[in-house]
Order: C-alpha cells, then sequence, then structure tokens
C-alpha cells in the first residue's frame, strides 16, 4: 500500500473511532444528566425540605454526534408552579467535539456543553436589557476523569425599569469543579455596575474593578474548606444628589480549615480609605478567628439554620425543630470554641484606634439552669481591650464641618476637646478606662466567673451601678427648643460638672 493510502486508511480508522466514540458518549448523555439533576435536587432538598425548589430535565433529544437538553428550575407551592429559570444546553459528544476541533483543541474529552438561559415571562426584562441576547452563557468541558472545566459569562446590559436604570459591564469567571462539586475553583471579576434608584431620596450607587477567587474541597460533613478572596478597586454613594461617599480599595480574605474534627476560621476585612466629597476621612482593617469549632456541630447547626429559615418563609412552627439542635449545641460547646475578634482598626490622618475581644465558651452542667446561670457557665471567659485615641476623636468632630459648613473650625475644635473631656471625666469617675497620653484604654478580663475592668475587681452585680456613674444623671435638654440665655447656662453648668469631676 503506498503512502496516500496508508493516510486515508489511518483517516478512516480515525473518523470511525471518533464516530464510535461519540455514539458510546451520546448514549451515556441522559444518564450523567439525570444523575446530575438528583444530586442538585438533593442539595435543594437541604435547603428546603418541603421540596418548594427542584430543577426538571424538559426535553432531551440525542443526536449521533450532539444532544440538546433543556431544564427548569421551579418554585412549587403547593401544586402551585412558578418557572425560575428555564435554560437550554447543547452538548457535543466526545472524544473529539466538533467546536474543539475547530480550535485544534486536540485532547479527548467526554463532552462539550453550551448552556444559555431561555426568555421566558420572568425574564423578559432580563432579556431587554440585553438586546434580546441570553443575560447568562456557560460553556464547559468534561473529561473522562469526570473533571469539569468551565467558563460563565453575564452580558452586560442596560436596564431600566419604573424609577431604576442599571448599566452592567458583564461579568466573567472560570470555573474548575469535579462531578459531584466536592473541589471548586473559582475565579471572576466584573469592570462595573453602576444603579440609579429614583423616588423621594434618589440615590445612585456604583461598583468598580471586582475581582472573586475561591478555592474550596468539601469535607465529609459537607462544609467546604478552603479559601476565597474579594477584591473591590472602590464602591461610591450618591444620596439626593449631594456630595459623594467613596469607598476604596475594600479586600475580603478567609480560610477554612479542618484538623482531627475541629475548624479553624481566620477571616480579614481592609478598607482602604473611605472618602466625601473628595476628602479623605480616614481607613479601617478587622481581623476576625474562629477556632476549635467542632465540624459535624457546626454543619448541623448550617442545617438546622436552613430548616427554621424555610419553616419561617412557609408560616410553619419552627418549635418542632428547637429539640433536635440542643444536643447539637451541647456537642459544639463541649470543644471550648473560641471566638475572637483579634483587631479592629479605625484611623484617620491624626490617629489610631482599636479593639480586641475574644470570647471562649463551655458547655453548661444543664440547658435547665436559670438564664443567669446558664450564661455565666456558657461564657468562660472574656477578654477585651479598648485603646481610644483623642487626635480620632477629633478629626471625627472635624467632619461635622463637611455636612454643616455654617460650623467654623474653631467651633469645632471647642466641641472636640468638650467631648474629650466628658469622656475622660466619665471615664475616670466610673473607673471603666484610663488616661495614657493621647489615649482612653480599657482592659477587660472575665474568667472563672471573676471580673476584672483595668485590673480592678468587679462584682458582677455592680455593673449595672458602674456604667450609670459613666453616664449623664439628667435628661438631656432639646436645645432647639432653647433660648440664647438657657443655652449660654447649660453650657456654663456642664462645664462646672466637668470641673467637679477633675477635681475628683
Amino acid at each position: 500500500m503506498n503512502k496516500t493510502g496508508i493516510a486515508a486508511s489511518a483517516l478512516v480508522a480515525l473518523l470511525a473511532a471518533g464516530t464510535a466514540g461519540a455514539w458510546y458518549t451520546g448514549s451515556r448523555v441522559e444518564g450523567a444528566l439525570t444523575e446530575a439533576l438528583q444530586r442538585t435536587n438533593e442539595q435543594f432538598l437541604e435547603l428546603f425540605p418541603d421540596g418548594e425548589l427542584r430543577m426538571e430535565l424538559s426535553r432531551f433529544e440525542r443526536g449521533l454526534f450532539s444532544s440538546q437538553a433543556e431544564y427548569r428550575i421551579v418554585v412549587d407551592d403547593k401544586g402551585d408552579e412558578t418557572l425560575l429559570l428555564a435554560l437550554s444546553d447543547r452538548i457535543e459528544h466526545g472524544p473529539f467535539p466538533l467546536s474543539r476541533l475547530s480550535r485544534l483543541q486536540l485532547m479527548p474529552v467526554m463532552a462539550y456543553s453550551q448552556t444559555s438561559m431561555k426568555d421566558s415571562e420572568v425574564l423578559g426584562g432580563l432579556f431587554n436589557a440585553t438586546g434580546g441576547h441570553s443575560p447568562m452563557n456557560m460553556t464547559s468541558v468534561m473529561g473522562y476523569d469526570q473533571h469539569i472545566e468551565a467558563q460563565l459569562t453575564l452580558v452586560p446590559m442596560t436596564l431600566q425599569d419604573d424609577g431604576l436604570d442599571m448599566t452592567f459591564s458583564g461579568f466573567n469567571a472560570d470555573l474548575s469543579t469535579d462531578k459531584l462539586g466536592e473541589k471548586i475553583v473559582l475565579s471572576g471579576s466584573m469592570e462595573a455596575l453602576t444603579l440609579d434608584i429614583g423616588g423621594l431620596m434618589p440615590i445612585r450607587m456604583s461598583m468598580n474593578d471586582l475581582v472573586i477567587n475561591m478555592d474550596r474541597t468539601q469535607n465529609a460533613d459537607g462544609l467546604y474548606l478552603g479559601s476565597s478572596h474579594l477584591d473591590l478597586a472602590s464602591m461610591a454613594f450618591t444620596l439626593s444628589n449631594r456630595k459623594t461617599l467613596e469607598l476604596l480599595a475594600l479586600r475580603s480574605t478567609d480560610t477554612l480549615l479542618e484538623q482531627d474534627g475541629q475548624l479553624t476560621s481566620d477571616m480579614n476585612f481592609d478598607l482602604g480609605s473611605v472618602n466625601y466629597a473628595g476628602q479623605t476621612l480616614g481607613s479601617m482593617s478587622s481581623v476576625w478567628r474562629f477556632s476549635r469549632l467542632d465540624s459535624k456541630a457546626v454543619a448541623e447547626l448550617n442545617r438546622f439554620y436552613n430548616q427554621v429559615m424555610t419553616s419561617v418563609q412557609t408560616g410553619a412552627d419552627i418549635d418542632d425543630h428547637l429539640d433536635d439542635v440542643q444536643d447539637v449545641v451541647a456537642q459544639l460547646l463541649a470543644g471550648k470554641p473560641r471566638l475572637a475578634l483579634e483587631s479592629l482598626d479605625v484611623r484617620t490622618a491624626n490617629g489610631e484606634s482599636r479593639l480586641s475581644l475574644a470570647v471562649e465558651l463551655a458547655a453548661p452542667e444543664s440547658f435547665e439552669l436559670e438564664d443567669e446561670t446558664l450564661l455565666r457557665q456558657i461564657i468562660a471567659r472574656v477578654d477585651g481591650q479598648l485603646q481610644l485615641s483623642k487626635p480620632m476623636l477629633r478629626d471625627l468632630v472635624s467632619y461635622k464641618g463637611l455636612f454643616q459648613p455654617e460650623l467654623s473650625s474653631d467651633e469645632l475644635a471647642m466641641e472636640a476637646e468638650v467631648l474629650i473631656d466628658m469622656l475622660e471625666g466619665m471615664a475616670q469617675a466610673s473607673k471603666l478606662a484610663r488616661v495614657e497620653g493621647d489615649d482612653l484604654r480599657t482592659d477587660l478580663l472575665y474568667a472563672e466567673g471573676q471580673l476584672e475592668i483595668n485590673g480592678n475587681p468587679v462584682a458582677l452585680d455592680e455593673l449595672d451601678d458602674l456604667f450609670a456613674s459613666a453616664l449623664p444623671s439628667a435628661p438631656q435638654p432639646d436645645i432647639e427648643q432653647m433660648s440664647d440665655a438657657e443655652i449660654q447656662a447649660e453650657v456654663e453648668r456642664l462645664m462646672r460638672d466637668l470641673e467637679a469631676i477633675d477635681a475628683q
């Protein structure tokens, strides 16, 4: 046989193999879809135990090289169905789907899928906003190892409807998962979203440059471990055509890990800058850490929460669920979980304040104890620190000038000093805080039923009196109803009170 004959024979063999593979893959598609829908509906049942939400395969036509499927997601309220979403899916059979071959993607795969939304009465507004195109499209490739790679697109749209104007640049994401959805990796981004809401108090809201990343793996209890983070370049609000409030450089990260059945969660949030009318006001950041959380108990509590929310929405009695959760709470508390705001930092141009608070919990002897006794046994330890910066307080008072431009800088400076003197006086009189240079500081420690504030023992039944001593004893006058002479007299009385506190 000459070379041409050999090449022709090889091509025929390849086409035959491809055709046989496509036939074999096509014969498995409907069964695979049925299994996927069953898993989806099982997840819906966890969220909605009464079966109000379900997904159906409404049409399936199998061909040699491709198949066509349609799905419906419906809400069933006692037999009264409402269509939420209708999807159309064109599935090209492997091992060599034509769409991939046309792009010279020669790696054999089981199937190549193109999914889009179908127009409906519910979604008519979205289709109008996109010029008649499907608002959402997804292409996905399933390998023979059941691994799925997908690209999700929310298309750009402009919507005008009953006082709402929306401009959306679109959203694109790459998604990687397995057949059972136990491993999910997602990376997505959006350029811009603008909302204009009319009415008596019109508001404009905008977001720019959103990036989302997630890498999660499901554990044996159904919880997704791993990490995720969100970055947003800016978010802006303008109320009633006034000056704009901007939040810049927002970043949120979280991590959930498991070791020996215990979960540890770390969450961070950063806000790079808060601006109003073009002026920088400050920034903030927070660090949270939850540890010693029993994985099985957390998963059960999550399922309990979903059941309660469903009962509330349907008007069902939630009392039936309360007895079931008590054992789960006891299991969670037995691990002595620790819930901590490791730090909350608020910064302005001239100062920085910080708060930290950690709470350790324990299992009580019984849940039948009186409320006060039960609470004391559940809360094993509280450790908190507050550092309040006086320069930061001065900055915050000065910001009133942005909203009340009639106030002079001297008036604002005087108001800030009066506020600081008042806080110092009340803190020292009540011993709830101490003055250290430019800071007001408080240290709180509760352990083994004993409370200390700034190192001083405090009986728990004295807390009400202690806080009362830090608050003004007389009701505050309504300044708008006072004459100039009465305002002057009130200021003089306040100054005398402050002098008396200082003298103590």
